[in-house]
This record gives structure tokens, C-alpha cells and sequence, in this order.
């Protein structure tokens, strides 16, 4: 296939700037590579290109030319199919420490804080006499309340309770084995008392949960 000047100025362009032509990647017919036959012509050509980031081609997964689509141009309709992931990816974030600061109502944890306090700022004293610094020592003095902060009235996470009662997994599990006794029947007669006995404790399983939660 021959390439005008055109052709590769555009090559050029896209390898300068990380970028792929997808249209010719995809192995299809002749006919539905050309995008455009000029009046009177026989020859066909392929002057419409798909550009795509290199980093993002994988994404595209098919590209051709539909020479039945109705439009008002002498170029074929060029259509790219892509896979395109929606999953929202969230940064991982450090973890936040909180502080119940009404432990410091108590006198022995508040003599703990206060000692703690006393305790840091003396190793502190000697960073922000050395280098004399505004930001230095407001950092100083930061990490030193944090710090005791942190060992004396840090929140502790309490562990997540299970609400679901025995009693709603005992149903769950008989409703397993309802309804496994309901895949596995091949007699007509028996699947309508087997349906009724699957119905019958996913109506108690539901019931269940519905009590758990409002507990």
C-alpha cells in the first residue's frame, strides 16, 4: 500500500507524540479498510485513521469500515470497538489515627499525658535551640503533643460484631440443601412439594435476616 506525504507526516507526528494508527492493526478486507473512493474512481483509499495513545491501544479491540451505513459524505463510516474498565480505582490513603480526648478527664491518665508531654518536649528543646527555625520548631512541638497523644488516649478500633444470629445460619443452610434437593429431583410430581419446601425456608431465611438487622 502506498503512503503520500501526507501519509507520512502523519507516521511521524504519531511516533513523535506516543501515538498508534488502529485501523491498521486489525486484519480485515480490503473493502473494509478503504474509507474513501473519489468520484469516478475505482481505486479505493484509506485516509480516515483511528489515533490512540500507545499506553491505551490495548483497550481497542476491533476497528473497520461499514460501507452500508447512509451518510451524507463520500467517506465510508470508520467504527472502533473498545473494552473500556469503569472500576473506579480510590488511592490508598494512610491511615487516620483519632483520639478520645474525654479519657483526659481522668486524673492518672491526664498525669500520663502531662508526663509524656514533658518528656518529649525536653528531647525536642535541643532540635529547636540548634537550628532556631519557625517551622522547625512548630514541627517539633507538633510531634511531641501527636506523639504523646498517641500513647496515652488513642481510640481503639473495636472489632466488628457479627449480626448474624445462629438461628439465620442454620436457615441458610437449610435452604441450601432445599434447594440442592431441587436441582438434583427429576420426578415432575415431587419438583412441585420440593418448590414449596425451597420456597417455604427462603421466606424463613429472609425473615431471619430481617430480625438480625433490626436488632
Amino acid at each position: 500500500m502506498r503512503t503520500s506525504d501526507l501519509g507520512t507526516r502523519l507516521l511521524d507526528f504519531c511516533s513523535a507524540t506516543d501515538l498508534v494508527l488502529r485501523n491498521t492493526f486489525f486484519d480485515h478486507k480490503r473493502i473494509h479498510l478503504a474509507t474513501w473512493t473519489g468520484p469516478g474512481d475505482s481505486h479505493s483509499n484509506q485516509i480516515d485513521f483511528l489515533i490512540i495513545r500507545r499506553a491505551q491501544a490495548r483497550l481497542m479491540t476491533n476497528c473497520r469500515v461499514h460501507r452500508g451505513a447512509e451518510l451524507e459524505t463520500d467517506h465510508f463510516l470508520l467504527v472502533g470497538s473498545c473494552k473500556v474498565d469503569l472500576r473506579f480505582r480510590r488511592a490508598r490513603q494512610a491511615k487516620s489515627i483519632s483520639f478520645d480526648v474525654n479519657l483526659l478527664n481522668d486524673d492518672a491518665v491526664r498525669a500520663e499525658y502531662q508526663s509524656k508531654v514533658a518528656q518529649l518536649a525536653g528531647a525536642y528543646e535541643s532540635v529547636t535551640c540548634t537550628y532556631g527555625d519557625v517551622e522547625a520548631t512548630w514541627q517539633a512541638y507538633a510531634n511531641c503533643i501527636h506523639g504523646s497523644a498517641k500513647e496515652t488516649i488513642e481510640r481503639q478500633s473495636r472489632p466488628r460484631e457479627d449480626w448474624v444470629s445462629q438461628t439465620t445460619w442454620e436457615h441458610v443452610q437449610q435452604k441450601k440443601q432445599a434447594f440442592k434437593r431441587l436441582r438434583q429431583c427429576e420426578d415432575p410430581v415431587a419438583l412441585v412439594g420440593l418448590r414449596q419446601q425451597y420456597r417455604h425456608t427462603l421466606n424463613a431465611c429472609r425473615k431471619s435476616v430481617r430480625a438480625d438487622k433490626k436488632k
